[in-house]
Protein backbone atom coordinates (compact mmCIF):
# COMPACT_ATOMS: atom_id res chain seq x y z
CA UNK A 1 0.00 0.00 0.00
CA UNK A 2 1.37 3.44 -1.05
CA UNK A 3 1.62 6.22 1.64
CA UNK A 4 0.80 9.07 -0.14
CA UNK A 5 1.57 11.61 2.40
CA UNK A 6 5.08 10.42 3.14
CA UNK A 7 5.55 10.07 -0.23
CA UNK A 8 4.41 13.41 -1.10
CA UNK A 9 6.01 14.77 2.08
CA UNK A 10 9.50 13.72 1.84
CA UNK A 11 9.52 13.39 -2.29
CA UNK A 12 9.77 9.69 -3.49
CA UNK A 13 7.54 7.11 -2.48
CA UNK A 14 6.99 4.81 0.11
CA UNK A 15 5.25 1.77 0.76
CA UNK A 16 3.54 -0.03 3.81
CA UNK A 17 3.46 -3.77 3.98
CA UNK A 18 0.54 -5.20 5.25
CA UNK A 19 2.34 -8.00 8.07
CA UNK A 20 -0.63 -10.36 7.31
CA UNK A 21 -0.05 -10.46 3.69
CA UNK A 22 1.44 -14.04 2.01
CA UNK A 23 3.20 -12.83 -0.80
CA UNK A 24 6.62 -14.18 -1.53
CA UNK A 25 8.70 -10.94 -0.48
CA UNK A 26 11.45 -11.66 -2.76
CA UNK A 27 8.61 -11.15 -5.03
CA UNK A 28 8.27 -7.61 -3.61
CA UNK A 29 11.66 -6.02 -5.39
CA UNK A 30 9.85 -6.37 -8.88
CA UNK A 31 6.44 -4.79 -7.89
CA UNK A 32 8.70 -1.75 -6.23
CA UNK A 33 10.33 -1.12 -9.48
CA UNK A 34 7.46 -1.24 -11.44
CA UNK A 35 5.65 1.20 -9.32
CA UNK A 36 8.71 3.26 -8.16
CA UNK A 37 9.00 2.64 -4.68
CA UNK A 38 12.15 3.82 -3.31
CA UNK A 39 11.61 2.45 0.40
CA UNK A 40 8.99 -0.14 2.07
CA UNK A 41 8.41 -0.46 5.89
CA UNK A 42 6.70 -3.43 7.75
CA UNK A 43 5.22 -3.22 11.00
CA UNK A 44 5.04 -6.24 12.58
CA UNK A 45 4.71 -7.51 16.56
CA UNK A 46 8.17 -7.74 18.37
CA UNK A 47 7.60 -11.57 19.36
CA UNK A 48 6.53 -12.66 15.43
CA UNK A 49 9.91 -14.33 14.76
CA UNK A 50 8.42 -15.92 11.83
CA UNK A 51 7.85 -13.16 10.18
CA UNK A 52 10.60 -11.12 11.41
CA UNK A 53 12.87 -13.71 10.19
CA UNK A 54 11.22 -13.03 6.25
CA UNK A 55 11.73 -9.99 6.07
CA UNK A 56 15.71 -9.73 7.15
CA UNK A 57 16.17 -12.56 4.57
CA UNK A 58 14.71 -10.16 2.19
CA UNK A 59 16.86 -7.24 2.93
CA UNK A 60 14.14 -5.61 5.76
CA UNK A 61 16.43 -3.94 8.59
CA UNK A 62 15.05 -2.93 11.89
CA UNK A 63 14.50 0.53 11.54
CA UNK A 64 12.65 1.41 15.49
CA UNK A 65 11.02 -0.50 18.09
CA UNK A 66 7.18 0.80 18.57
CA UNK A 67 5.75 -0.05 22.08
CA UNK A 68 2.10 0.38 22.67
CA UNK A 69 0.71 0.99 26.48
CA UNK A 70 -2.70 1.56 27.06
CA UNK A 71 -4.58 2.79 29.93
CA UNK A 72 -8.59 3.54 30.66
CA UNK A 73 -9.13 7.42 31.66
CA UNK A 74 -12.25 7.91 33.50
CA UNK A 75 -14.11 10.70 32.73
CA UNK A 76 -13.26 13.86 34.86
CA UNK A 77 -9.99 12.45 34.86
CA UNK A 78 -7.32 15.16 35.82
CA UNK A 79 -3.15 13.89 36.08
CA UNK A 80 -2.73 16.62 38.40
CA UNK A 81 -0.26 18.92 35.97
CA UNK A 82 -0.44 22.09 34.51
CA UNK A 83 -1.09 20.85 30.94
CA UNK A 84 -3.25 22.98 28.68
CA UNK A 85 -4.21 22.98 24.68
CA UNK A 86 -1.86 24.17 22.32
CA UNK A 87 -2.92 27.65 20.62
CA UNK A 88 -1.74 28.96 17.49
CA UNK A 89 0.36 31.43 19.01
CA UNK A 90 2.43 28.39 20.89
CA UNK A 91 3.48 27.11 17.39
CA UNK A 92 6.68 28.61 16.51
CA UNK A 93 8.35 27.72 19.98
CA UNK A 94 6.31 23.82 19.41
CA UNK A 95 7.98 23.69 15.93
CA UNK A 96 11.52 24.59 17.39
CA UNK A 97 11.35 21.79 19.74
CA UNK A 98 9.90 19.03 17.90
CA UNK A 99 12.83 19.49 14.57
CA UNK A 100 15.40 18.93 17.53
CA UNK A 101 13.55 15.68 18.69
CA UNK A 102 13.05 12.19 17.52
CA UNK A 103 16.50 11.77 15.82
CA UNK A 104 15.57 7.66 16.91
CA UNK A 105 12.66 7.77 14.74
CA UNK A 106 12.59 5.70 11.20
CA UNK A 107 12.59 8.75 9.18
CA UNK A 108 15.87 9.87 10.49
CA UNK A 109 17.51 6.51 8.20
CA UNK A 110 20.13 7.00 5.63
CA UNK A 111 17.91 7.67 2.88
CA UNK A 112 15.63 10.39 3.93
CA UNK A 113 17.07 13.84 3.77
CA UNK A 114 18.00 14.88 7.47
CA UNK A 115 16.30 18.53 6.98
CA UNK A 116 13.10 16.80 5.60
CA UNK A 117 13.59 14.38 8.57
CA UNK A 118 13.09 17.17 10.75
CA UNK A 119 11.08 19.29 8.89
CA UNK A 120 8.51 16.55 9.44
CA UNK A 121 7.88 16.45 13.45
CA UNK A 122 7.42 20.86 12.91
CA UNK A 123 5.07 20.08 10.44
CA UNK A 124 3.71 17.24 12.29
CA UNK A 125 3.26 19.19 16.19
CA UNK A 126 1.59 22.06 14.06
CA UNK A 127 -0.90 20.06 12.38
CA UNK A 128 -1.74 18.69 16.15
CA UNK A 129 -2.17 22.09 17.32
CA UNK A 130 -4.59 22.86 13.95
CA UNK A 131 -6.59 19.38 14.49
CA UNK A 132 -5.61 18.74 11.19
CA UNK A 133 -3.55 15.25 12.06
CA UNK A 134 -3.94 14.38 15.55
CA UNK A 135 -6.69 15.95 16.86
CA UNK A 136 -5.09 17.95 20.05
CA UNK A 137 -1.54 18.77 21.23
CA UNK A 138 -1.32 19.19 24.68
CA UNK A 139 1.32 21.67 26.58
CA UNK A 140 3.30 22.04 29.62
CA UNK A 141 4.62 25.77 30.27
CA UNK A 142 3.39 29.10 29.98
CA UNK A 143 3.57 30.84 25.90
CA UNK A 144 6.86 31.23 24.70
CA UNK A 145 8.07 28.72 27.59
CA UNK A 146 6.91 25.46 26.33
CA UNK A 147 8.66 22.31 28.62
CA UNK A 148 6.82 19.82 27.37
CA UNK A 149 3.87 18.33 24.76
CA UNK A 150 2.13 15.60 23.62
CA UNK A 151 0.02 15.42 20.45
CA UNK A 152 -3.35 12.89 20.51
CA UNK A 153 -5.49 11.68 17.87
CA UNK A 154 -8.96 10.19 19.01
CA UNK A 155 -9.53 6.86 17.77
CA UNK A 156 -13.00 6.08 20.00
CA UNK A 157 -15.24 7.73 22.01
CA UNK A 158 -13.19 6.94 24.97
CA UNK A 159 -10.09 6.62 23.36
CA UNK A 160 -6.60 8.02 21.88
CA UNK A 161 -3.94 7.17 20.42
CA UNK A 162 -0.54 9.04 21.57
CA UNK A 163 1.45 10.55 18.29
CA UNK A 164 4.45 12.66 19.37
CA UNK A 165 5.44 13.18 22.98
CA UNK A 166 8.42 15.19 23.94
CA UNK A 167 10.39 17.09 26.91
CA UNK A 168 12.45 20.26 25.86
CA UNK A 169 16.53 19.20 26.52
CA UNK A 170 16.13 21.98 29.39
CA UNK A 171 13.46 20.69 31.08
CA UNK A 172 14.09 16.84 30.94
CA UNK A 173 14.44 14.53 33.91
CA UNK A 174 11.76 16.17 35.73
CA UNK A 175 8.99 14.18 35.70
CA UNK A 176 7.41 15.91 32.38
CA UNK A 177 7.07 13.56 30.28
CA UNK A 178 5.31 11.08 32.98
CA UNK A 179 3.29 14.31 33.32
CA UNK A 180 1.93 14.23 29.67
CA UNK A 181 1.61 10.71 29.66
Amino acid sequence: RLLPWESTFFGFSIAQLDPACNSDLAAIDDYAAMLGIRLIQCCCNHDDRCLISRLEANRFALAKRHVLFVRDVQPGFSGGGTCRLATTDDIPGLRYLAKGMFSGTRFFQPGFPLDKSRELYALWIEKAVRGEFDDICLVEGAPGQIRAFGTLRFVGPVKARIGLIGVAPQAQGGGLGRLML
